[in-house]
Parts: C-alpha cells; structure tokens; sequence
C-alpha cells in the first residue's frame, strides 16, 4: 500500500484459521482463530497498526477463550 496524499492510507485486515493438531500420533486437539486490524500508512515504508485477536480452545474437555491486543510500528525495508 502507497499513500498518496499527506494523511497516509488505512488498511483494514482480517483473517480466520482453524487448526487441528490431532494426528494419530499426537493428540494436540484444535483451535480457532480470528483478526481483525487496521494499518495505517503513514509513508511508503512506515506503517502503524492496531489489531484485535480471539482464540478458541478445544482441548478434550477443556474449553478456552483468549482475546489479546496487537499495536506495532513496523519499517518495510
């Protein structure tokens, strides 16, 4: 993404992932992920961004829920 005026450009980002480790060998059960973000670039190569994550657990009869909040300054080289 290339801002092209002086106010840089937003990027909204979301993703969602559903993993399940349990193989016959391994019994690493399952989780679900989601994000949602906005980035913000200020400049060609600097970037600011903000993001949101929830994980869901299902471990045999354990269930868990685990929200965290993801800010960075991030240079693309």
């Amino acid at each position: 993404m290339i801002p092209k005026g002086r106010r840089g450009a937003p990027e909204l980002v979301a993703r969602y992932a559903k993993v399940d480790l349990d193989w016959p060998l391994v019994a690493g059960d399952s989780f679900t992920n989601a994000y949602l973000g906005v980035n913000w670039w200020a400049a060609k190569r600097w970037k600011f961004g903000l993001g949101w994550t929830r994980t869901w657990l299902d471990k045999e009869r354990v269930d868990g829920v685990t929200d965290t909040v993801l800010a960075r300054f991030q240079w693309v080289y």
